[in-house]
């Protein structure tokens, strides 16, 4: 049985609840290009993870300092898989892991671009805010997406 939600926009929630709570830690260190693994620092070992990462480490109770990934967690390996989805901006591929067909994801992924992205990919879009560039900007757009998913009952 599933731990994590069944809809995208509350998992993202969770994952962003999550996020913080790795932030905030000394053990933990964001890191998007890694999902859960102890890396060696200066000032000591630290488990790096990213914003799935973040979930099977404060939601899923992952053991610190494991190597995991999402083929970790069985049966919720497709959500978090998802939430790398939308870390990295598809959000077509996202709902679709959640059960919309490819049009209707394409079309859901156009209609957010256009409502909080300045237009789709191609014209006056403004792009994916990137975590490592701009955290506050990150968490703003996941935030946006939540709402807009929750939106559509998503």
């Amino acid at each position: 049985m599933s731990q994590l939600p069944d809809k995208l926009s509350d998992l993202i929630v969770l994952a962003l609840a999550d996020l913080v709570k790795v932030e905030r830690s000394k053990k933990y260190e964001v890191n998007m290009g890694v999902w859960h693994r102890l890396r060696q620092e200066l000032e000591g070992p630290r488990c790096a993870v990213c914003f799935a990462g973040a979930v099977m480490a404060k939601t899923l109770g992952a053991v610190w300092g494991d190597e995991l990934d999402p083929k970790s967690f069985g049966v919720d390996m497709v959500k978090l898989y998802a939430l790398n989805d939308v870390r990295c901006g598809n959000v077509a591929s996202a709902t679709m892991k959640f059960g919309l067909d490819h049009e209707q994801a394409d079309s859901l992924q156009v209609a957010f671009y256009v409502a909080y992205r300045g237009g789709p990919p191609g014209s006056r879009w403004k792009g994916w805010p990137i975590y490592e560039d701009d955290k506050k900007g990150f968490r703003l757009e996941m935030r946006r997406l939540a709402r807009f998913l929750r939106e559509r009952g998503l």
